[in-house]
């Protein structure tokens, strides 16, 4: 029996939803009769510029990007999910119960962006979560995360986001995302209350680990209050429920994290400038004494003093100052993130509605 969020859940303005059965992915069970819910405002005329038409061209929907199991951005023509009498192509994790859009935008994938932003006090890692509204009083926490507009790139979707759900726009805002960029903790499909059989949620969710520094300069603030009743900082490890899928990706960041202290050793205090290299057989070497290219074993980082050197892979070495435990290379910025839509084009951004389109 299947426990996914999509086969139980709904908003409050979808109809219940009917039985999947035992199977989700027996899509010609007889006794499978899903109910067909698009939500008016999606297909009123003038219908929202960021939806789509009741029918979309067939070539159209072929070139559209998905995401595979494997995190791999692909054409939804690699699908092999597909209603070819209705011409739809259908959700990779199966049934849901309602046909139709829902209140999604789009057939097939719906892209939204997910930014996890971390501190490290002490021993402790803490997250930036937002208290998000979902019914008639009823919030739960989240992260900063909205809909990819037509036209926009993955990270301007995340720094956006950030701005208007959990902090203030300025300059601490740019070196978090100039500098702080970890990597990418999940790409793919997405359990979301709000998925239908021919529409659902796909997401890239991004860490980044802010320095204290940098930490310390980001200033909690709301503007979708709407949707988003606070923001603030929360011990990670004591998050016990959050929205959606949020929660799998939290507990990937903490265990990530926790990896990142094993390979973090500080050294006694009376030799402070050697470092012991891992794996192979153990080597000290005076840090003075190296240089660039020197042939040492590889291991991730080490902490000398307040100083973090960097091991290569090939020998190589590298320091990085003022990077603090656990080791996380927020020193070196990463490639940004791709983007399902492309690059930017003139002409091509179009307006949403935040309460249909806002945080998955």
């Amino acid at each position: 029996m299947t426990h996914l969020k999509q086969t139980y859940l709904a908003p409050a303005s979808y109809p219940p939803r009917a039985c999947v059965g035992d199977n989700v992915y027996d899509w010609d069970h007889p006794d499978y009769h899903a109910v067909v819910h698009t939500a008016k405002w999606i297909i009123a005329d003038p219908k929202p510029e960021y939806a789509d038409a009741e029918h979309v061209p067939s070539q159209e929907m072929l070139e559209r990007k998905n995401i595979n199991r494997q995190g791999e951005i692909v054409d939804l023509s690699s699908s092999k999910q597909c209603d070819y009498r209705a011409c739809r192509f259908m959700n990779p994790r199966g049934k849901t119960g309602i046909a139709g859009r829902g209140m999604l935008g789009r057939w097939g994938p719906n892209w939204a962006a997910d930014v996890i932003v971390t501190k490290t006090e002490g021993d402790e890692l803490w997250v930036l979560l937002c208290e998000k509204q979902v019914g008639d009083g009823d919030s739960v926490l989240c992260f900063p995360a909205g809909m990819v507009e037509p036209g926009d790139r993955v990270p301007e979707t995340l720094r956006r986001e950030l701005c208007e759900e959990a902090v203030d726009d300025n300059g601490a805002v740019d070196e978090l995302f100039d500098k702080c960029c970890v990597g990418c903790v999940y790409a793919g499909w997405v359990d979301d209350w709000r998925n239908t059989d021919h529409a659902w949620m796909v997401t890239q969710a991004y860490n980044y680990h802010a320095t204290p520094e940098i930490a310390a300069k980001l200033t909690l603030a709301v503007k979708d209050k709407k949707e988003i009743k606070k923001s603030a900082w929360y011990l990670a490890a004591e998050v016990t429920k959050m929205y959606a899928s949020h929660k799998d990706w939290l507990d990937k960041v903490l265990k990530d994290d926790q990896e990142a202290r094993k390979n973090v050793r500080p050294t006694h205090p009376s030799v402070s400038h050697d470092l012991t290299v891992e794996p192979g057989d153990d080597a000290v070497e005076e840090v003075n004494d190296w240089e660039p290219g020197d042939d040492v074993e590889p291991c991730d980082g080490v902490v000398v003093d307040e100083d973090v050197v960097v091991v290569e892979a090939d020998g190589t070495w590298t320091m990085c100052d003022d990077v603090v435990a656990p080791f996380v290379s927020h020193a070196i910025p990463k490639p940004p993130p791709p983007s399902p839509v492309g690059e930017p084009v003139l002409g091509e951004k179009r307006s949403r509605r935040p309460s249909a389109n806002a945080t998955m």
